[in-house]
């Protein structure tokens, strides 16, 4: 599972599914990050790779909405953690998760649910 609001990724991801139409568990859901979470099982995704709208309240709307979609053993990745500490680092930081960032780049933090 990913969330971004990059549209220049769009028709990237549109060829990848029309390749990958084999595989049943892949879902392209063309909406808000939030909105896109109501489509999705609670417990179904092993991972959750999040890079969307970059200010606190959002990313922490995304973590709270998309936190319930992991499996037990999954993990969340949220990118920029780095290059928006007060916003992304911040919603990364303060949420109760057993958590490891990679500090290089940008910055990549891993939620890891027990």
């Amino acid at each position: 599972m990913a969330v971004s609001l990059w549209k220049e990724v769009i028709p990237a991801i549109e060829i990848f599914l029309s390749k990958a139409r084999s595989i049943p568990k892949i879902r392209f859901l063309k909406q808000p990050s939030t909105s896109a979470s109501l489509e999705v099982d609670d417990e179904s995704a092993d991972l959750i790779h999040i890079d969307a709208a970059h200010d606190y309240a959002n990313v922490s709307a995304d973590i709270s909405a998309w936190w319930p979609k992991l499996r037990r053993g999954g993990v969340m990745l949220l990118h920029d953690t780095r290059s928006f500490p007060n916003d992304v680092g911040r919603a990364f930081s303060e949420f109760p998760a057993k958590k490891a960032e990679i500090l290089e780049h940008h910055g990549l933090g891993a939620l890891f649910k027990d």
